[in-house]
């Protein structure tokens, strides 16, 4: 799996995949070593908090440019409100899925 979402696409639907625990885990991590630089304070925790928050900024800039990327499926879905969505959004057994349906849904032809 991506680790920002996840796209399959099959004659009838696209289906969109989110994975938001990435952020959640960078997040985590990036407390967890500030609380522990804060309390423990030495030069190697200094050193681990200041490169784990540049990968912090670094993933969270790859993730909101992913986002954008994925701007246009949610655009066309949600102005012809052509979707479902399946899961919890921080599950991980059953992530959030959004399924769009493919071709005309007002019934023209």
């Amino acid at each position: 799996m991506n680790l920002f979402y996840e796209r399959s696409e099959t004659e009838d639907e696209i289906s969109l995949t989110i994975n938001r625990h990435t952020l959640l885990y960078v997040v985590i991590s990036a407390f967890g070593s500030w609380a522990s630089n804060k309390y423990l304070g030495s030069n190697l925790l200094t050193t681990i908090l200041q490169l784990n928050w540049v990968v912090a900024m670094i993933i969270a800039l790859v993730y909101f440019f992913k986002a954008l990327g994925l701007r246009k499926d949610f655009v066309a879905m949600r102005s012809k409100d052509n979707y479902t969505m399946t899961g919890k959004t921080y599950s991980l057994n059953n992530p959030l899925t959004y399924h769009i349906k493919k071709g005309n849904t007002s019934g023209d032809t």
